[in-house]
Order: C-alpha cells, then structure tokens, then sequence
C-alpha cells in the first residue's frame, strides 16, 4: 500500500513503511500550525505507536489517496 498524492501533492508516492518518516519532514519544514497541531498529536497519544498512526492517518488525509501498490 501506498499514498499517492491528488491535487497539489500531484505525482508524488509514499509507501506505508515510508509515512511517518516523509510527513514529520514536512511537517518540519511546513508551517507553524501544521508542527503545533503535529506536537499535539504527539503528547495526546497513549503511546508512541498510537502516535506514529495518527500522524500519518492525519497527514494524509488531505491532499492523498491510499492505494495498493501493483506489482
């Protein structure tokens, strides 16, 4: 599975295993209520687990689609 970006995110892909890593490097160069709402995320979660699924669920809700990835 991956997501593949729609709209501005247009023509770019990121695996699963990929997410959390490309969304906290955007998000750290991204604008400050995009790291407010990140940090946020971060200390309400239960765990840091929980944390890494709500990050990726959150940033990828926008401007991407989840899709299989076809050999």
């Amino acid at each position: 599975m991956m997501y593949v970006g729609i709209g501005s995110e247009k023509g770019k892909k990121v695996r699963d295993e990929d997410a959390f890593p490309y969304a906290c490097e955007r998000i750290n160069n991204g604008t400050e209520r995009e790291q407010e709402a990140f940090m946020r995320i971060m200390k309400e979660a239960e765990s840091f687990y929980m944390a890494v699924i709500a990050v990726v669920l959150w940033y990828f809700s926008g401007n991407w689609v989840h899709e299989e990835v076809k050999p």
